[in-house]
């Protein structure tokens, strides 16, 4: 019996039948400010759960499913999201993520085909300073205001992608087609690699 407990009352949010949280079924639990620092949650079915202001530093989240989760100001500081699922092919399933912690988060793999998948996913806001984002597949995802200083981007799809108004301080963006991407207000001047092309405005 694992028991999933909220910050800081330690009220228990959960009872998880099992001796591990990994390939655990969360899917719509509400979860909101729970505790699961260091939690094994790789592989566990977290779509459409409540993990609002949830502590997930250090989470293990290889190979899960957060499609449709809410992830709004959580910290997700130093979690391992390889091969993570965030994304959706719809608008209202992809994972929200407003103002996340995402500080040296890892979204890829040592593999070559590691990668996670946060199509249209909302991450307006989000600290995403030297997150690992190599190959992630990023179409029409929301990164307004986002910080993505020191984040290693190189080889990224991020097609429709928005990143106005964002921190691209010391960002790699080696091999990132930016053409369809929004990238007003942003000083990619400071960005490493960025090719920028030539009919984008206010972006230096």
């Amino acid at each position: 019996m694992i028991e999933i407990k909220q910050i800081g009352s330690g009220d228990v949010l959960a009872a998880i039948e099992a001796d591990t949280l990994a390939g655990a079924d969360l899917r719509e639990m509400t979860l909101e400010k729970a505790d699961l620092e260091n939690a094994d949650l790789s592989h566990a079915l977290l779509d459409f759960a409540d993990l609002n202001q949830a502590n997930l530093k250090g989470a293990n989240l290889q190979h899960a499913s957060l499609i449709g989760a809410h992830l709004n100001d959580a910290d997700l500081s130093d979690a391992d999201l390889s091969y993570a699922e965030l994304g959706s092919d719809i608008q209202a399933h992809a994972a929200m993520l407003l103002n996340s912690k995402l500080v040296h988060a890892n979204l890829e793999s040592k593999h070559k085909d590691g990668f996670a998948v946060i199509n249209k996913a909302n991450m307006e806001g989000a600290n995403l300073s030297h997150a690992l984002m190599r190959n992630i597949f990023a179409r029409l995802a929301n990164l307004h205001q986002a910080d993505l200083s020191h984040a290693n981007l190189e080889n990224a799809v991020m097609a429709g992608s928005i990143i106005s108004r964002a921190n691209v301080t010391d960002a790699q963006f080696k091999g990132v087609e930016l053409e369809t991407v929004a990238m007003g207000y942003s000083n990619f001047s400071k960005a490493q690699n960025a090719d920028i092309p030539e009919h984008k405005a206010n972006v230096l």
